[in-house]
């Protein structure tokens, strides 16, 4: 044992579980916001195209960059994720740091997935008519617009906009209208969680 006594080794394994937990901390977060907010970093940190280009980058390489982010997700061995050793962290903190892990990990994967699902109806839908679609942050707020897609179109309605009988106005979007949207909602940041 390296001229170690096996205090001094235990105390060193210790240390390493300690680092180790750190390391992977973004996990255990509390609250799922935050570690959706790390998730999304990463896709960008590890795609840099995606950052150089930002709202010009193709949607393909959007996808792909979803697309290993997601099956990492789904694949991840969430009970591995955080180590003990001999009662070090206790049991309650152990307990607490992977269930948090597999919480997080499970609604990133479902998030990641809807993601991608509207990421390939985007990519579909600039395949289709041969030019890639313009990303405009500006055509929707997405705290309170709602878009779905209905007969091949996407239908929009916003609260703020209303007819004369007074109800939302629902507007249906198609043709090259309609990838700008769907372009949107795959790269738009629904979820920013900031701190105050």
């Amino acid at each position: 044992s390296m001229c170690r006594t096996a205090e001094e080794v235990a105390a060193a394994v210790e240390a390493a579980v300690e680092l180790g937990n750190r390391d992977v901390g973004d996990f255990s977060e509390s609250e799922v916001l935050h570690f959706l907010d790390g998730t999304w970093d990463l896709l960008v940190e590890n795609n840099p195209r995606i950052w150089v280009e930002g709202k010009r980058c193709p949607v393909l390489v959007f996808r792909s960059g979803l697309q290993k982010t997601h099956g990492f997700l789904s694949t991840v061995a969430t009970e591995l994720i955080f180590s003990n050793f001999r009662g070090f962290p206790s049991q309650e903190v152990y307990s607490t740091l992977s269930n948090n892990a597999i919480r997080n990990v499970d609604l990133s994967r479902i998030y990641s997935g809807l993601k991608l699902v509207l990421c390939l109806v985007a990519e579909s839908l600039e395949v289709v008519q041969g030019k890639h679609a313009q990303c405009d942050p500006s055509k929707i707020d997405a705290g309170k617009d709602k878009i779905w897609i209905k007969g091949g179109a996407m239908v929009y309605t916003s609260p703020e906009k209303r007819g004369k009988n007074g109800k939302a106005m629902t507007t249906i979007v198609s043709g090259s209208s309609c990838s700008d949207v769907a372009r949107l909602l795959v790269m738009h940041r629904t979820v920013k969680f900031s701190c105050v």
